[in-house]
């Protein structure tokens, strides 16, 4: 619905103020309001079209802020683990020299743009194509979290699932979550992705107070 003008159809004064009486062009509708109020809006100002055009709108809003919510939390988070030495997962970051491009670094909207721009989706992270390679745009991808775990560093030469405390099962095509506490091995959890357990290996760390080291996820 487009939103129009409302017609002055009065003008008077009210406690040393000017008041205008409006008539909707949109539904018809009369009310009076100040003439400094009226003058700063570009769009009708009636409760009736005003009710209308903020329940459309404010759903639009939501996903919008939703998005962008999340986009800075991963913006920050990435600013974090490349500056802050402080980050518990700096070491595997900054602390390797891993830097965040200065146009992303002191800009957020220009990382907004290009989030949106390549692929953008809730259900994706961030990845670096190059391990090794800084955050910029020429090395950064939008990509599932099972395709992201391909990408981390091995933990050991014979371990082929690049997570600490994570195996897969040929036999049953899964990967298992593990952990050893004072020499006894401890089942943690399945699933079809070794991320996923990954995290699970982690949670259960943090949920037990243990001084293991954890993954990088």
């Amino acid at each position: 619905m487009k939103i129009l003008q409302s017609d002055i159809i009065k003008e008077f004064k009210e406690n040393g103020r000017r008041h205008y009486t409006l008539e909707c062009k949109n539904c018809g509708d009369k009310f009076t309001m100040r003439q400094d109020y009226v003058s700063i809006k570009k769009e009708c100002i009636c409760k009736k079209c005003s009710k209308i055009k903020s329940s459309a709108t404010h759903g639009k809003s939501l996903l919008i802020n939703k998005k962008r919510n999340r986009i800075y939390n991963i913006w920050s988070g990435i600013k974090s683990r490349c500056n802050s030495k402080s980050n518990t997962n700096y070491k595997y970051y900054g602390g390797r020299g891993i830097t965040i491009c200065d146009e992303w670094k002191n800009d957020f909207m220009a990382f907004y743009n290009w989030c949106l721009k390549n692929g953008y989706n809730e259900d994706l992270t961030i990845d670096r194509e190059k391990n090794d390679g800084n955050y910029e745009p020429d090395n950064c991808r939008w990509s599932t979290k099972c395709t992201q775990s391909r990408n981390i560093r091995t933990i050991r030469s014979n371990n082929t699932t690049g997570f600490k405390g994570v195996i897969f099962r040929k036999d049953r095509k899964k990967y298992y979550s593990r952990i050893q506490v004072n020499y006894k091995t401890i089942a943690i959890g399945a699933s079809n992705c070794a991320i996923d357990c990954a995290i699970m290996y982690n949670n259960y760390i943090d949920e037990h107070n243990l001084e293991h080291s954890k993954n990088i996820v």
